[in-house]
């Protein structure tokens, strides 16, 4: 099972890399799967780049390319987060019980970052 997870992991990453969006969130927020939560009411797609700069819920299984949570922004995972590259935390982060943030190659914090971690956070393939 580990080795499927692992080459579905490595197809969505080489399938991802050649096309991608940077993706904004409102100021505002709200859940991932919503459009009102994105500028121009798009919804990132697994390849896209995404900036969090509102609060930003997560509550099912999620894919993402590479995301940033800027200084003030917050990103809740109470679902599952897979991060195809890196993510980078200006902001807040947080995971809650049961929930899993799975970052391929880096997670990157700033000195005003926060990181609330009640969940799993796994790095690396």
């Amino acid at each position: 099972m580990k080795n499927v997870i692992a080459f579905a992991f490595l197809f969505i990453v080489l399938a991802t890399t050649a096309y991608s969006l940077e993706i904004k969130s409102t100021q505002k927020g709200g859940n991932w799967d919503n459009p009102t939560t994105w500028e121009n009411s798009t919804i990132p797609s697994p390849a896209d780049t995404v900036v969090i700069i509102g609060k930003v819920d997560i509550k099912s299984n999620t894919i993402s390319n590479n995301i940033t949570i800027n200084e003030g922004a917050e990103l809740n995972i109470s679902g599952r987060l897979f991060v195809n590259q890196s993510i980078k935390i200006e902001g807040r982060l947080f995971i809650a019980k049961e929930a899993l943030l799975k970052v391929i190659i880096d997670l990157k914090r700033t000195d005003k970052s926060r990181i609330d971690n009640e969940g799993i956070i796994e790095i690396g393939e």
